[in-house]
């Protein structure tokens, strides 16, 4: 059961209102996360921002979505597991690169030196990674794209925390 109530779209008004009528016409559904998020409009818009920035990243999006698998399992959060990997699905991503992705590894090094650095990031809470850092500018990642994986990292661990701390309901069934 949910320790925070999911906001009805139907007894919402104005912008807010506008807002979860334009997120359920481009994803087919309002997912929970989101409803869960709309108690706070302030929220709903910071998470929808920072993700929509990030959809530009020069990362891009598989390596983010593989990001967000690694960073879910570390935080435990089953609801974002589920829900990244449904994404991952729909960008044909291999389930073995899913189940691999999920505990910091991927068959291609370069990938896997950045999903077991977001492991690193969660299990320091990012403190003491000179060697990680090192490691990243090593395989060349440059430095904007190490701040664009901070980045994915800081909002996977955000909606994980929103998820594991309201007890959202999974409205992702068989994509865990």
């Amino acid at each position: 059961m949910a320790r925070i109530d999911l906001i009805d779209p139907k007894k919402t008004s104005g912008s807010l209102q506008a807002l979860l009528t334009i997120i359920a016409e481009n994803m087919g559904k309002t997912p929970n996360v989101l409803l869960t998020m709309a108690r706070s409009q302030a929220v709903l818009v910071a998470y929808l921002r920072f993700s929509a920035g990030l959809y530009h990243a020069s990362i891009g999006m598989v390596m983010g979505e593989l990001l967000a698998l690694a960073v879910s399992d570390a935080n435990g959060s089953r609801y974002c597991d589920a829900v990244h990997t449904y994404t991952s699905k729909g960008l044909a991503i291999a389930p073995e690169i899913i189940q691999q992705a999920r505990l910091g590894r991927s068959p291609v090094e370069r990938v896997s030196e950045v999903l077991a650095f977001a492991k690193s990031v969660i299990a320091s809470r990012g403190a003491d990674l000179p060697p990680a850092v090192h490691s990243l500018k090593m395989s060349n990642y440059s430095e904007q794209e190490i701040v664009e994986i901070i980045a994915q990292i800081a909002l996977s661990t955000f909606s994980n925390y929103i998820n594991l701390v309201a007890s959202t309901e999974n409205d992702y069934p068989g994509n865990q």
